[in-house]
């Protein structure tokens, strides 16, 4: 065989070994590759919220958890409650506050929103800043405490 013809079948050959090779994601997720996973960072109690300091790969977020008062809600029989903790990693489910500022299909989110206090729920006002420009809200935290489907788990 001469040499331009092994060159073109170790090219082809390497081609198609990364065409059929599955991205493997870091964090081991046992959820699909669409639930993204949020990195603990810390936790703060500020008034009536969880304020949950996470990343997202490089991305800071801050998420905005209602407390819950000493009445857990039922769930139903497929789901469990899980107590998240700082330095692990949840999927969770968000929506962002700059994001659904929506008026007459719109986003009408102000610009001097530094400067705004917002009500983030439990009768608490927050303001942003520079390091996390938007508030995230899950729709699959109760507190602390993550709801899902058994047999999800955190990592």
């Amino acid at each position: 065989m001469n040499v331009k013809l092994k060159t073109l079948l170790i090219l082809f050959m390497t081609i198609i070994s990364f065409a059929c090779s599955k991205t493997v994601r870091s964090h081991h997720s046992p959820y699909d590759d669409t639930t993204p996973c949020y990195q603990i960072s810390n936790i703060d109690s500020i008034g009536g919220v969880y304020v949950i300091y996470a990343f997202l790969g490089e991305k800071k977020i801050k998420i905005i958890s209602q407390k819950t008062g000493p009445i857990v809600k039922p769930l139903p029989l497929d789901n469990i409650r899980t107590k998240i903790h700082v330095g692990k990693c949840y999927n969770l489910i968000l929506s962002s506050l700059r994001e659904n500022y929506i008026v007459n299909g719109k986003n009408v989110f102000p610009l001097n929103y530094m400067d705004i206090e917002f009500n983030v729920g439990g009768g608490t006002s927050m303001k942003m800043d520079e390091a996390y420009n938007d508030f995230y809200f899950p729709s699959n935290l109760d507190g602390l405490y993550l709801i899902e489907s058994k047999g999800k788990k955190d990592i």
